[in-house]
């Protein structure tokens, strides 16, 4: 809790004041203005000390006004010492929460400031894959023009998934294109499945980006570590508009009829089934 004092000179507690303030020094100041409202000119705005707290690093208040899109207050805190590459506890730096919200305004001041557009959080990810992942083409954009590699999984990390995969399993086709045309590798796998961008296209049912893929030149007779194609996890899963297509674009038809009846083991261990 902090205590604030509004316009009129009331004094109240704001239980979420902490995302408004910006530290200067080793005094807390806040701005007067409406609960999660930043004015566009920081400067101009009158700001009362309302209390002298421990020091609070400047990262955890970038972080979040880089992750809501406040490019001028980001702005401000990096004029103010603000760490440009500093991660929080899960890796995560100010340049990736704006790629992973579609910030586009605050990924270009971060980029202007030379960001470090290499680094990954603990998990492997790329401020790119966070982009692909939400689909937001123009800051994945930004990023090639800065030349970020777009093939670099992270391979020995947690996560394989390239920013291609990643656009493929959640049918961000925009993106999809964009990054084939940028010549990511339409057939390729992760190291530990073997999965395809076809294959996420089949699992997820996302017809469209499967026919991109098919005319990009995926190979649909691909298999995965457990030997199934594209076609096998869309006819697994259900997915028969997708199942259908690569029906016609396949000829490694390894799937049998005894393999789609095999009870779930998760679903099994719930219902307490033992044969």
């Amino acid at each position: 809790m902090v205590f604030v004092k509004n316009e009129s000179g009331h004094i109240h507690v704001h239980p979420q004041s902490l995302y408004m303030c910006i530290v200067l020094s080793k005094t807390v100041h806040i701005y007067v203005a409406e609960p999660f409202y930043f004015p566009q000119n920081p400067d101009q705005v009158q700001i009362w000390v309302v209390s002298t707290l421990p020091f609070i690093s400047y990262v955890r208040f970038i972080h979040i006004a880089a992750a809501n899109g406040h490019d001028h207050i980001v702005r401000l805190l990096l004029m103010k010492g603000a760490a440009l590459d500093q991660p929080n506890n899960f890796g995560w730096t100010p340049l990736m929460h704006a790629c992973r919200n579609g910030h586009n305004e605050v990924v270009v001041t971060l980029l202007q400031r030379q960001a470090d557009i290499s680094v990954k959080t603990r998990y492997g990810i790329s401020a790119v894959t966070l982009a692909a992942r939400g689909g937001h083409i123009q800051v994945v954009r930004k990023l090639v023009e800065a030349g970020i590699d777009l093939n670099n999984s992270g391979n020995g990390c947690m996560c394989e998934f390239t920013p291609l995969l990643v656009a493929v399993e959640h049918g961000h086709d925009a993106v999809l294109r964009f990054l084939l045309d940028r010549g990511c590798d339409v057939n390729n796998k992760t190291a530990s499945t073997g999965l395809t961008p076809l294959m996420l296209a089949a699992v997820n049912g996302h017809l469209k980006t499967a026919q991109i893929l098919i005319e990009s030149g995926a190979d649909a007779n691909l298999t995965s570590i457990n030997n199934r194609t594209a076609l096998d996890m869309a006819t697994a899963m259900g997915k028969s508009e997708v199942a259908s297509y690569l029906d016609r674009k396949t000829t490694n038809k390894t799937f049998k009829e005894s393999d789609e009846k095999k009870p779930d083991i998760i679903d099994a261990t719930k219902k307490g089934t033992i044969t």
